[in-house]
């Protein structure tokens, strides 16, 4: 396992932790996606360098965040794979796991009821959205990455991730528009 140099021992068993909790359901996920069980290494090992170089983006080791960002980032090695070798790209269901709602201590009943209705149509449509529009509204909305690393995580340019960006919110504004967003 290629683990970058650490800047201190408890990032090192951190890292060790991550590895030993979430190996096997991130092999589970690639084979899922692959369908060859070397190939599915492959892809956990690769995820896991890329999990070890973006380490600051996860708070603990067992919660549904950190769960739904190694599978991400697992299932978009494994999918870079897949699409290398010409195959057609399959789907991961397992993104939305967290209780999303919206507080602020500081604004009415009203206002705080009416943007937690707005974050669950949000959430909602966002779940319907293709892999590639729903893995960056994942990445940038609920991990708060920045455009460079969810190039990085993506392993795309950047004048892609614009132009997704701007697909993904064309689609989100119409379908809110539809919807009627409070």
């Amino acid at each position: 396992m290629y683990i970058r140099e650490s800047k201190n021992k408890a990032e090192l068993v951190f890292f060790q932790k991550l590895y030993k909790q979430y190996h096997h359901l991130l092999l589970h996920c690639s084979f899922r996606i692959l369908h060859d069980t070397h190939l599915a290494q492959d892809a956990v090992q690769e995820a896991y360098i890329r999990i070890n170089n973006n380490l600051h983006k996860i708070d603990g080791v067992e919660n549904a965040r950190t769960r739904n960002y190694l599978v991400l980032i697992c299932s978009n090695v494994a999918k870079d794979i897949y699409n290398t070798r010409k195959q057609l790209i399959t789907s991961d269901d397992e993104l939305f796991d967290e209780d999303y709602t919206a507080g602020d201590n500081d604004a009415n009943p009203l206002d705080i009821v009416i943007r937690q209705e707005n974050l669950q149509l949000i959430v909602k449509t966002a779940k319907q959205l293709p892999d590639i529009y729903r893995d960056i509204f994942v990445l940038k909305f609920t991990y708060d990455c920045t455009n460079d690393e969810i190039c990085n995580l993506l392993n795309i340019s950047t004048a892609a991730l614009k132009k997704r960006q701007t697909r993904l919110h064309n689609k989100l504004k119409r379908v809110l528009m539809r919807e009627g967003l409070k």
